[in-house]
Formats: C-alpha cells, sequence, structure tokens
C-alpha cells in the first residue's frame, strides 16, 4: 500500500480544544473619598467618587453639607481650625441622573473669618445615594496649607511667585516649582539678610555683622548666601540648626541643572525653609 494510501486510512487525532481564554480581571471600583477630605486636599480640576450622607425630609432629599478643617489666616485664630458652611444642607434635584453646578461657602467657626468659597460640578446618579461624581472647578482662596502673616510679611511682593510655586508644586510640576520657589527666594533675598541683620545687633560679633553686611551687597547670589551662612549667630539657630542653610541647600546651584526627581526635593525644602525663617523673631 502506498504511503498515500496509508496516510488516508491512519485514523484522525482527535484535535485539541484551545485552552480556555482567561477571564479578564474586573477593573477595581473607583476609590471613595469623603466630601470633608475632596474639598480639603484635592486640587482644581481634580475629581473623585465622593461619598455623600443625603436625609430624606418629606418629599425631598437633601445632602449633608460637611464642616472642613483649614488654616484660619486671623490673627485670632492663626492655626488649622473647623469652617462651617453657609449652608447646612441643599436639596438634591429629583432626576433620573443630572449634573449640579454648586457654590460651597465656608468661614471660621470661631471667628467667623478667613471665608473659603468652592466651586464645584457633581454628577448625582439614582443608583446610590450615598456617593457622587465631583470635580473641584476652583477655590477661593486657593490651597496652599497654612500661610500665617508672618510668612506673607516676609515674601512681600514675592508672595505671588510663592503661590505659582506651591500650585505647580501641587500639580506635580517638580521643575516648575523649583524654579518659582527660587525666584522667590532671589527677590526677598536682601530683605532676609536685612531682617538677620536685625535680628542679630545684640548677639553677633562686629565680624559677623560685617560680614552679613557685606553679603547684602554681595553678587552673584550664590556668593552671597555663602557668606551669610558663616555669619549667623548661634542664638539665632533653630533645633541647634543655622536656619539659613537648609534654604541655601535647597536652593543649589544657579549654574548646574537638576534632575526632575532632585528639584522635587529641593522645591519642599525652599518651601519648608521659608516658612522656618519666617516664623524667627515673629514672636
Amino acid at each position: 500500500m502506498s504511503d498515500a494510501a496509508q496516510q488516508m486510512e491512519a485514523p484522525s487525532q482527535p484535535t485539541q480544544a484551545p485552552p480556555p481564554s482567561a477571564e479578564p480581571t474586573p477593573a477595581a471600583p473607583p476609590k471613595t473619598v469623603t466630601l470633608a477630605n475632596f474639598l480639603e486636599n484635592s486640587v482644581v480640576l481634580a475629581s473623585a467618587t465622593v461619598s455623600i450622607e443625603c436625609e430624606y425630609i418629606g418629599a425631598r432629599y437633601d445632602l449633608v453639607v460637611p464642616d472642613v478643617h483649614l488654616f484660619c489666616n486671623s490673627p485670632l485664630c492663626g492655626k488649622v481650625m473647623a469652617f462651617a458652611p453657609d449652608a447646612a444642607r441643599w436639596t438634591v434635584p429629583d432626576r433620573t441622573s443630572w449634573i449640579e453646578l454648586k457654590f460651597l461657602r465656608y468661614t471660621c467657626r470661631s471667628c467667623q473669618k478667613s471665608p473659603k468659597l468652592y466651586a464645584v460640578r457633581i454628577r448625582f446618579s439614582n443608583e446610590s445615594l450615598n456617593e457622587a461624581a465631583f470635580t473641584k472647578i476652583g477655590e477661593e482662596p486657593p490651597n496652599i496649607g497654612p500661610t500665617p502673616k508672618s510668612l506673607r510679611d516676609l515674601l512681600g511682593d514675592a508672595w505671588v511667585l510663592y503661590l505659582k510655586g506651591v500650585r505647580a508644586e501641587m500639580a506635580g510640576l517638580e521643575l516648575g516649582a523649583f524654579v518659582y520657589y527660587r525666584r522667590a527666594v532671589e527677590r526677598i533675598w536682601p530683605a532676609l539678610l536685612d531682617k538677620f541683620i536685625k535680628l542679630s545687633q545684640y548677639d553677633a560679633s562686629l565680624d559677623q555683622l560685617r560680614q552679613l553686611q557685606d553679603a547684602r551687597e554681595a553678587k552673584p547670589i550664590n556668593r552671597s548666601m555663602e557668606g551669610a551662612k558663616e555669619s549667623i549667630p548661634t542664638t539665632l539657630y533653630v533645633d541647634g540648626k543655622n536656619p539659613l542653610e537648609a534654604l541655601i541647600e535647597a536652593y543649589g546651584d544657579r549654574t548646574k541643572e537638576y534632575p526632575s526627581a532632585e528639584c522635587t526635593a529641593r522645591a519642599e525644602g525652599m518651601r519648608r525653609a521659608l516658612n522656618q525663617l519666617a516664623s524667627i523673631g515673629s514672636g
């Protein structure tokens, strides 16, 4: 029998079924945050699934507007305080699904000052009265954390640059935050040295005072910084550390370019150092 005939008579081998395809992994449900947390911590244009509290009153549902905790800039407070909404609840429209644009106004519960305004877009669904999709459209004043009067006094007209730096830092723009903070430092540097010269008058030696005054006039700024750093009397140290050292270290060298990760650390370092420097002698 020919090979071709043998092949024709040979029993066919059963074909194996392809292995079952793996079941697709279901997408994780979006993480929910509280409404207070969303208002306090989210950046402008951020979106999130927000857990909300609704109360059934008569023939309607009311959304309960919570307190938030923010830094109160009023001289009467000057710390993080509870802020109350101007309306503790508002009626949820009776529709299958809908979008609301709302302004939420807050003031400090203690001093009734430091007004705060949020603009939010809310997408509701009758599938759940415990959740809604929120987008922060805007807020005024912007969310920049504690801003004591001493910091604003130190920054003066560099306050706008500092504000831009904070916004860039919150948006993850490492290089932008670094550049804005550095420009703010450059603008206030002469005034900062004047502050330390004034604070050092009774504790610094004549050589230290002369070195601070020379640093005040020195160019470029890196040379001025190095001269000033070595001239601060120990009586002005904070927790045993030279208060200018952290700022100068974070500011870096004008002739170098830094990678993004390092820009992030340096931006944060300048922000922290400016807040610490503002508090020296402010009491």
